[in-house]
């Protein structure tokens, strides 16, 4: 309990607590959040961008170079190098979460803390390895 209560009204008779504030998680999810958004906070996709766009660079000096594209490989790679690079998201959060190293992260960031889904216990640990392998092997089976 905090020691500084905050009144709300004027006569002073209602007090704002911090048991009656809904604090934020850090991975700002609730338990009754869809599936989906709890995998894409889980991977980080946001992150994606880190290496989808230097492929996409790659494909577009490929096709000025060549003066040709084969669109359905170029596809492929892309695909393959986003799902390495969730799978590997993904790989982190389960190793730190291993380690200790989340647990230890008081004051998590989007950067630092990793995406908190195992340590606020809305995707268990095992599920986000069972992901992470088979992101990894789909993606380099793709090459």
């Amino acid at each position: 309990m905090c020691s500084f209560v905050p009144y709300v009204s004027e006569d002073r008779s209602e007090r704002l607590t911090l048991d009656s504030v809904p604090i934020p998680t850090p991975s700002g999810l609730a338990p009754g959040d869809p599936w989906l958004k709890k995998w894409l906070v889980a991977s980080r996709a946001p992150f994606l961008t880190a290496s989808v766009l230097p492929a996409l660079a790659a494909t577009a000096a490929a096709w000025r170079r060549e003066g040709a594209l084969r669109a359905d490989l170029a596809a492929l790679s892309v695909i393959g190098v986003a799902l390495i690079h969730l799978g590997v998201n993904l790989a982190n959060d389960y190793f730190d979460h291993r380690s200790g190293a989340d647990e230890a992260n008081k004051v998590p960031t989007p950067f630092s803390g990793g995406s908190r889904v195992i340590q606020e216990g809305l995707i268990s640990a095992g599920a986000i390895l069972l992901a992470s392998v088979s992101l990894l092997v789909v993606g380099c089976a793709i090459g």
